[in-house]
């Protein structure tokens, strides 16, 4: 059998979509002879290599499409090819959808065809577009989170189209009793433990980082928390990238901007950070870039709810539950002891343990 995976995202992008459509694909894999995609153009195709044995079929995302999307009501741009989707998806056996927000073209694939549907919940969209509200686009969330909040409390379970979610909490939430769960994986850059990035780190400077997309105001928020921290902690570096960082406000010399990175450059930060912070407090699902730190092997300072989803490792000597300002300092304190500590190699050894057991693409 073989199968096509539609998603918003690109299979390229750095985003936290963009990494769960690659784990996705990886989880799906083993179910068919092949699955091939069909997603959001990107122009960074440096992580290509992992994809060679699949097809790829790209569409634009532009301001003609999102409109024309929304007025037959669907908060998915991919709503504007649905003639090009459905001749593509004749070749295939079953078509998977990324993201409830396209619900309306799975609706229409289970009405009008015999294949297989499944849509992959990465978000509860209609909570996620209520939260987005206070972010100037008022009226456009609010068309998202009420047409979301049909599809996902009412239409896609009243047609018995097959679902999926991150977490646990999301299933819950809507309600759903017949769903499986793929959390977050992440594939790693490293074959084995890596000693050499340990021992060099126990040597650096103390340095922490931040990546997120800025467009998404939560984050902005927790960057705002940031700034707090690092002016109270003048020797530690704080690295910040990601989408639309650019126009973040930052006056502080402990704070390094990163904007739009490359996967070459995000790697760089990554191997060259001792620590991570994911302290955004609003959203569903799970926050990938958790995993993403725990792949270069790096203690994680996060919020309650960038947990979510993170069982696994929540009481990991290396993973912080922080809920204050001081806490977070007090954990960056922490951390520093740790490089030092004789039995570091241990304490990091069964950190890398757990990534690999419960959150690696194998």
């Amino acid at each position: 059998m073989k199968a096509l995976l539609v998603s918003i995202n690109s299979i390229y992008e750095l985003t936290g979509g963009g990494l769960y459509l690659r784990c996705l694909h990886s989880e799906i894999s083993s179910n068919y002879s092949s699955v091939d995609i069909l997603c959001k153009k990107c122009v960074d195709k440096k992580q290509a290599f992992f994809l060679s044995s699949s097809n790829i079929n790209f569409v634009d995302k532009t301001k003609l499409a999102d409109v024309i999307s929304r007025f037959i009501l669907s908060p998915s741009f991919l709503m504007f090819y649905f003639i090009r989707i459905f001749f593509i998806s004749k070749d295939y056996d079953a078509i998977h959808f990324h993201s409830s927000r396209n619900a309306l073209l799975a609706i229409i694939f289970k009405l009008i065809t015999r294949k297989k549907v499944v849509i992959h919940f990465d978000n509860v969209e209609y909570s996620l577009s209520r939260s987005l509200m206070k972010d100037g686009m008022f009226i456009l969330r609010a068309f998202d989170a009420f047409i979301m909040y049909f599809y996902e409390k009412f239409a896609i379970k009243a047609l018995g189209i097959k679902s999926s979610f991150i977490t646990i909490n999301d299933k819950r939430l809507l309600g759903y009793i017949d769903a499986d769960i793929h959390p977050i994986k992440v594939s790693s850059s490293m074959k084995e433990f890596p000693f050499k990035w340990l021992e060099k780190r126990s040597c650096s400077r103390h340095r922490g980082i931040f990546v997120a997309s800025f467009s998404h105001y939560p984050n902005v928020l927790a960057f705002e928390n940031l700034k707090l921290v690092a002016k109270s902690m003048p020797d530690t570096q704080f690295v910040v990238a990601g989408r639309g960082a650019e126009f973040l406000l930052n006056d502080l010399s402990n704070i390094e901007i990163y904007s739009d990175v490359s996967s070459e450059l995000l790697m760089e930060l990554y191997c060259s950070s001792t620590f991570c912070l994911a302290l955004v407090n609003e959203g569903s699902g799970m926050k990938t870039k958790v995993a993403e730190s725990m792949s270069y092997n790096l203690p994680v300072i996060a919020s309650k709810h960038a947990l979510i989803g993170y069982d696994e490792v929540v009481n990991n000597q290396l993973v912080y539950l922080v809920n204050e300002l001081d806490d977070i300092s007090n954990a960056i304190l922490d951390i520093h002891r740790i490089y030092l500590n004789q039995n570091a190699y241990k304490i990091f050894f069964k950190y890398w343990q757990s990534f690999l057991d419960n959150y690696h693409i194998k």
